[in-house]
């Protein structure tokens, strides 16, 4: 159909007719007059049609994706691949749980002069038939102190074995514990481990009733800045590993033999992982179950995580505004009560939104959010314009009356958005590269600071 005729394919196609047959080619074809009727057509222009059209659609659904991916935010995505997969903040949380309904509560929000008052929600969850209060942890040394009696508690119960998991105040939850907005450059793995020893120290003291400068230490790994980092701390009966990683458990099984299995333990943030995987951070079979089996005789005694769900971060396209859909939610258990389940806002409101026997799920924690905004709870509407608060309001860090040396190290702990807040609330511009709008809030600072010699 308007192309060359092949010799080789008239020769062949000679051969197959019978022997009186005359051929007549019509001088355009690209097929004899006698295939027409009767012999399968050749594909013709059909085929280029469809292709050209998939190439046109092709072309249109790419940008229209990039647009898309673009409005929502790569956190949206980062979210429907974390369900499917397992992955989250908590490692090593991954069961399915039931339900437990809140017998009762309230939202509670105050504030005085840029400072947080309180911001936690005061529910009522149903226990065996008790009602206990829960409280959400506004500092790390509220959530250190809740833990110590948490475990000290659980000893009298006869339980000697705990595990403690902690949201660590590193990167922005240093300066403002109820952060849920992260920096852009997050804090290294020996930072973390020395967070987690300085809380394991505070834990230890509280639980033994003794000093911290009785405490011994001794480090589970080689040390240096290669390596997966563990300590072990000890004072008197108690001992603490803190950081622990999958290398650590026969250290650590050793130790929970030590004075006939009577000393009591604590496992601080595992890092670990023994969900989600084909082979476990224990190996697989026999290997896999002893270390299953021996992690089994610890209890979950506290447990403070967060996790973000959905891209609450990203404006929705119905009001244009940011925590109108999914949210970031911090669970919190202390034994022998059952997981609290708590929505967040960017100044650190809190409302429970339900409560679970054992650690929810990320799809348990989508369908709780989904319900509370259902049921118009009022921490969504109240997040969707709360305004991320000062970081120089929430340290203890004055910055009309800090050292220079102190404001500059804040100043580089601080991210571009925190930055911008800050100069947002002076007044003073806030375009610029990083280091430009950091020198500008620098300079402001140090403008705001009274002269030496002056009267007070």
């Amino acid at each position: 159909q308007g192309g060359l005729i092949d010799s080789s394919i008239i020769d062949q196609s000679l051969h197959r007719l019978p022997p009186a047959t005359s051929v007549s080619l019509h001088p355009m074809a690209v097929e004899p007059v006698w295939a027409r009727a009767s012999w399968p057509r050749p594909r013709g222009n059909s085929g280029l049609r469809r292709q050209r059209q998939k190439t046109l659609l092709l072309l249109l659904v790419i940008p229209a994706a990039m647009v898309i991916f673009c409005i929502y935010g790569a956190d949206r995505l980062h979210s429907h691949l974390a369900a499917p997969l397992g992955i989250s903040h908590k490692n090593g949380f991954r069961s399915m749980s039931s339900s437990y309904p809140l017998a009762a509560g309230s939202f509670i929000v105050a504030h005085s002069h840029q400072r947080r008052v309180a911001h936690t929600f005061s529910a009522c969850t149903a226990v065996s038939g008790e009602i206990e209060e829960t409280q959400l942890p506004r500092t790390s040394d509220e959530m250190v102190e809740q833990a110590s009696a948490v475990v000290r508690a659980a000893v009298e119960d006869g339980k000697r074995r705990h595990r403690l998991d902690f949201i660590l105040p590193i990167n922005e939850k240093k300066y403002d514990f109820l952060a849920i907005e992260s920096m852009d450059y997050p804090c290294s793995l020996s930072e973390e481990f020395e967070t987690a020893v300085r809380l394991g120290k505070q834990v230890l003291s509280n639980v033994a009733g003794s000093s911290e400068t009785d405490i011994t230490e001794r480090r589970l790994d080689e040390g240096g800045v290669e390596g997966d980092p563990s300590m072990l701390l000890r004072l008197g009966m108690v001992s603490v590993i803190a950081f622990p990683f999958a290398d650590n458990l026969d250290a650590i099984r050793r130790e929970a033999e030590m004075d006939g299995g009577k000393r009591t333990i604590i496992l601080l943030n595992p890092q670990w992982n023994d969900q989600g995987q084909v082979v476990s951070d224990f190996g697989f079979g026999p290997w896999k179950k002893r270390a299953e089996d021996f992690l089994a005789t610890f209890e979950t005694s506290f447990t403070l995580a967060e996790q973000r769900i959905g891209a609450p971060s990203s404006l929705s396209l119905q009001d244009g505004k940011r925590y109108s859909d999914g949210g970031v939610v911090r669970v919190l258990r202390k034994y022998p009560s059952p997981h609290v389940a708590f929505v967040m806002a960017v100044d650190g409101a809190s409302q429970a939104i339900g409560s679970f026997l054992e650690f929810p799920s990320y799809k348990e924690l989508e369908v709780a959010i989904q319900e509370g905004r259902e049921k118009n709870l009022e921490i969504f509407d109240y997040a969707k314009d709360a305004v991320m608060p000062n970081p120089f309001a929430q340290s203890n860090l004055d910055a009309s009356s800090a050292s220079i040396n102190d404001v500059g190290s804040l100043l580089e702990s601080m991210d571009k958005t925190a930055i911008r807040q800050a100069l947002e609330k002076r007044g003073l511009p806030t375009s610029g590269t990083m280091a430009t709008i950091r020198d500008r809030l620098r300079n402001a600072i140090e403008n705001e600071r009274p002269e030496e010699g002056s009267a007070s």
